[in-house]
């Protein structure tokens, strides 16, 4: 007579279930880049997983696609990090030819290790990676991490404020970055507030994997030193918040998130 033994009551199983990792490969991430004649884009990536599980460590790898100002993919790319180790790259060495003038970088994990018990803590591993913003003699810095991941639907009827109020003494211009990291086109208004005040506002509709750009000039803002915010009305995604970037009166920029 034969035995039919449970899926949970197998002893095989249950010894290649304690072996199998409790992770998974994160979706991929997004932020803005830069390829300016006075602005440029570094991108660094970083091994997390073997800093949290250093037995059995290696090195991994990061799928990186750039998409154009429209959403068109342009570029795509690997980028090897080390055990415990970091790369950064900037965008003009890192992709052959010509690159748009701004766009979408996403980055996404691949063969991170799979197999190996002192990984099973980590759960979702994400491909975490930091923009750095710089003019090409490093004059002004912006390093800002990355923005949002790749989503399913936009999150068209959200309403938006800002809760970073942005002095506008010695400001020569605020530029709002945004960007639609999902498959679907997006309907979507940057507005520009004081207090309760609304200034300014820019409506568009961002294709899939679009960016675009929006300048407020001081003459919006400069009849009061009261400061002013940015807010979205129709967000492309949950978490995919404006980059702001601060033109300051006395030369050089600053970046954020708004």
């Amino acid at each position: 007579m034969t035995t039919m033994l449970g899926k949970n009551k197998n002893p095989v199983s249950r010894m290649l279930n304690s072996l199998a990792p409790n992770f998974s490969y994160g979706r991929a991430l997004t932020q803005l880049f830069l390829h300016e004649p006075e602005r440029r884009t570094t991108l660094t990536f970083t091994n997390v997983a073997s800093m949290y599980a250093p037995r059995g460590a290696s090195g991994c790898q990061f799928e990186v696609s750039l998409y154009g100002e429209t959403g068109e993919l342009v570029a795509a790319t690997d980028v090897l990090v080390p055990a415990y180790g970091s790369a950064s790259v900037y965008l003009g060495d890192l992709i052959p030819g010509t690159l748009p003038r701004h766009g979408l970088a996403a980055a996404r994990l691949r063969n991170a290790p799979r197999f190996h018990m002192g990984a099973r803590h980590l759960g979702a591993i994400a491909p975490f990676f930091y923009a750095l913003y710089h003019a090409p003699d490093m004059g002004s810095l912006a390093l800002v991490h990355n923005q949002s991941g790749i989503e399913s639907d936009v999150h068209s009827d959200s309403h938006w404020h800002s809760n970073l109020l942005v002095p506008t003494k010695g400001l020569r211009a605020l530029e709002a970055w945004q960007i639609n990291p999902t498959p679907v086109s997006a309907p979507s208004t940057l507005q520009l507030w004081r207090g309760e005040e609304l200034l300014d506002e820019r409506p568009t509709t961002l294709a899939p994997m679009a960016s675009r750009q929006e300048r407020f000039e001081s003459r919006l803002f400069e009849a009061s030193e009261q400061p002013v915010h940015i807010a979205v009305k129709g967000m492309t995604a949950a978490n995919a918040k404006p980059l702001l970037f601060h033109h300051h009166a006395a030369g050089g920029f600053s970046a954020s998130h708004a």
